[in-house]
């Protein structure tokens, strides 16, 4: 979840989509508070992005203080931002769908049926080698202590 999350961070900064003044170190430790959600998917308190520093990360069968949560549907995203409106930013504001084609390049329903394009493509390499260690890559995005 955590090298997906960077590769959305990666195409947000370099797209322009984040605004003046935006702390990448603020962002993730909220964001940290949203990612326990997925099939199955269990995190701790002690490691909440699942990146696998926790040293409970190998559980597959969880003791507290792990929990597991249903997936992240389109009603809990209304729920906690409320409802989509498409003609958002045409009213100088912005929507989810708005926002998530602005960082990926490509529209919504693209992103389902099209190879992902070159952007997102060496976002999604960046992202893997920051997995396999190279801290250098999230240097724009908060900084390898943030991460």
């Amino acid at each position: 979840i955590a090298q997906d999350f960077l590769a959305f961070c990666l195409l947000a900064q370099r797209n322009g989509v984040v605004p003046a003044g935006w702390s990448w170190p603020e962002c993730l430790k909220v964001a940290g508070s949203f990612v326990c959600f997925g099939k199955n998917f269990y995190c701790t308190r002690d490691d909440p992005l699942n990146t696998g520093h926790s040293p409970h990360a190998a559980i597959t069968h969880p003791p507290p203080p792990y929990t597991t949560h249903k997936a992240f549907e389109k009603s809990d995203a209304q729920e906690r931002w409320g409802s989509e409106n498409v003609f958002q930013a045409m009213m100088g504001g912005r929507s989810l769908r708005f926002t998530a084609e602005s960082v990926y390049g490509q529209a919504a329903q693209a992103l389902a049926m099209e190879e992902p394009n070159e952007e997102t493509t060496q976002a999604n390499e960046n992202a893997a080698a920051w997995a396999r260690g190279d801290t250098s890559v999230v240097a724009g995005v908060g900084g390898a202590a943030a991460w």
